[in-house]
C-alpha cells in the first residue's frame, strides 16, 4: 500500500506529475483507454439492466394489462368474493383509488370452426378449455386500457351482448401449438365461436383479438359481465376479482393498507402486483442478476488488465525519469500516487461518458422502444443507486490496477532506474 508520508504537498506534486503524463501521452492512447472504460461501464450497467428489464417488463405488463396496482381476488377455496357489494363500496370510499374493474371469472370451453364439425362429424372438434371474464367495459378500460393492445378487430362496447374478445395466446397463429398449450385455428374477427359455461352454450361473434404479453389476460375470453351471468343463471352482485388502479400521487402500499383496514382481507386476497404475480418472477430476476454480475465482472477484469498494461508500459518507459525524480527527493509515494491519479482520470472520464450515454440516450430510447420479447416488452432497468455502486466498483478496481504496476516500477533501486538496468 501507499506509505504514510501522505500530505497536501504529496498530493499536489502527484497531481502535477499526473497532468504531465496526460499532456505528453498520445491522444490515440487516451481515446482508446477512455473508450475501453466507457464500454466497460456500459457493459457493467446496461447488460445487467437489460436482463433485469426483461422481468421488470413482464411485471409492468402484468400490472398494466391485468392486475392493476392492487388485485383483490377470491380465496382459492371459495367460489366468489364473499360480500362483493361491500368490497365495491369500500373501493368507492378509499382515498387514492382512481379506478377499479370488477370481473366475473369462470372456467369455460371455447369451440371454433364448429360449422365444420357439423358438416363433417368425424373431424375432431377445434375445442379448448379457457377462462372467461365478464367485465364492465368502461371500468375495465379505465384500469387496463386493453383497447390499445388490440392486434385484430376492436374491443367490446357496453352494448355488445353477442360479442367476445379473445386473448392472443389461444390463437394458433400467435401462439403455435408446438409450444405446448392448446389453441384454436383459423379464428378471425367476425367469425362465430361457441362458449360453454357450465350447462349453458351460446354462439358469439369474435370482435377482436388482444395481445398484451400478460398471460393472465392473453389466455382469457372477454365478454360483458351481464351476459356471462345470464349464462350462469344468476343475477346477484357476486364478483371473482377486482383490479384496482391507484391515483398517480397515491402510494400503492398505503392504499392496500387502507383497503385491508376496512376488513376486506377477511373476504378476499388483497395483493399488490408484486405479491399477486408470485415468487417465480423474483427467482428468475435474481438468476438474471447473477448472470449480469458475472458478465459485468468479466468486463471489469478486462478493463483492469488494460489499465494495468497501460500504466506498466508508461512506468517502464519512464524508468530513468522515475529514478531522477527519486534522486532529487520526490518520494516513491508521490510517484505511485501520480499513476493512481492517472488511473482515476481514465476511469472517471470513462464512467462520465458512460453515464451520459446511459441516461442521455439508452434509457430514453429503451423507454420509447422496448425490446420485443415473446413474454414481455423489455426495458432498461437501471436505478441511480445501482449506477453509483457499479461506478464506484469500477473506479476502485481501476485504482488497484493502476497502483500495482506503479508500485512494482517505483520500488526498484534508484540507481538501476537511472541507468536503465
Amino acid at each position: 500500500m501507499i506509505s504514510n508520508h501522505f500530505n497536501v504537498r504529496t498530493v499536489r506534486v502527484a497531481a502535477f506529475l499526473a497532468f504531465r503524463y496526460i499532456m505528453r501521452m498520445s491522444k490515440w492512447q487516451t481515446i482508446l483507454v477512455t473508450f475501453v472504460m466507457t464500454l466497460t461501464f456500459l457493459n457493467l450497467v446496461a447488460i445487467n439492466g437489460v436482463l433485469l428489464g426483461l422481468m421488470d417488463g413482464a411485471l409492468l405488463s402484468y400490472n398494466r394489462n391485468y392486475s392493476g396496482d392492487v388485485l383483490i381476488s377470491k380465496f382459492p377455496e371459495k367460489e366468489v368474493i364473499e360480500r362483493s357489494a361491500s368490497v365495491r363500496s369500500v373501493l368507492e370510499r378509499v382515498d387514492g383509488v382512481a379506478f377499479f374493474s370488477p370481473r366475473v371469472v369462470e372456467s369455460a370451453t371455447l369451440e371454433a370452426n364448429f360449422q365444420r364439425s357439423i358438416a363433417q362429424p368425424n373431424l375432431v372438434p377445434d375445442r379448448i378449455g379457457i377462462s372467461v371474464a365478464g367485465i364492465e367495459v368502461a371500468d375495465e378500460l379505465a384500469v387496463t386500457d386493453l383497447q390499445s393492445y388490440m392486434v385484430e378487430g376492436s374491443f367490446l362496447t357496453e352494448r355488445d351482448t353477442n360479442g367476445v374478445v379473445l386473448g392472443a395466446n389461444m390463437i394458433d397463429r400467435y401462439f403455435p401449438a408446438e409450444i405446448g398449450l392448446q389453441t384454436v385455428a383459423d379464428v378471425y374477427p367476425g367469425d362465430k365461436v361457441r362458449l360453454t359455461v357450465g350447462e349453458s352454450t351460446r354462439e358469439f361473434t369474435v370482435r377482436g383479438i388482444v395481445k398484451t404479453k400478460a398471460d393472465a389476460t392473453d389466455m382469457r375470453v372477454f365478454m360483458l359481465a351481464n351476459e356471462l351471468k345470464n349464462m350462469l343463471g344468476t343475477h346477484d352482485a357476486s364478483i371473482d376479482e377486482f383490479a384496482v388502479r391507484v391515483a398517480e400521487d397515491a402510494d400503492t402500499l398505503r392504499v392496500q393498507s387502507d383497503i385491508l383496514a376496512y376488513g376486506v382481507g377477511a373476504q378476499a386476497l388483497v395483493r399488490t402486483t408484486q405479491e399477486a404475480i408470485g415468487e417465480f418472477l423474483d427467482e428468475i430476476r435474481d438468476t438474471f442478476k447473477v448472470i449480469g454480475n458475472i458478465i459485468g465482472s468479466i468486463s471489469v477484469i478486462v478493463a483492469s488488465i488494460t489499465i494495468f498494461i497501460i500504466i506498466f508500459i508508461t512506468a517502464i518507459t519512464k524508468r530513468k525519469y522515475i529514478g531522477i525524480l527519486k534522486a532529487i527527493g520526490v518520494s516513491g509515494t508521490t510517484i505511485e500516487l501520480s499513476y493512481v491519479m492517472l488511473s482515476i482520470f481514465y476511469s472517471l472520464i470513462g464512467v462520465s461518458m458512460g453515464i451520459a450515454i446511459l441516461y442521455g440516450f439508452l434509457l430514453p430510447y429503451f423507454n420509447a422502444n422496448p425490446i420485443d420479447f415473446p413474454f414481455s416488452d423489455g426495458i432498461l432497468s437501471v436505478t441511480p443507486a445501482d449506477t453509483i455502486t457499479r461506478s464506484a466498483a469500477l473506479i476502485v478496481t481501476t485504482i488497484v490496477a493502476g497502483y500495482i504496476p506503479a508500485r512494482l516500477i517505483v520500488g526498484r533501486n534508484t540507481l538501476d532506474a537511472i541507468l536503465g538496468r
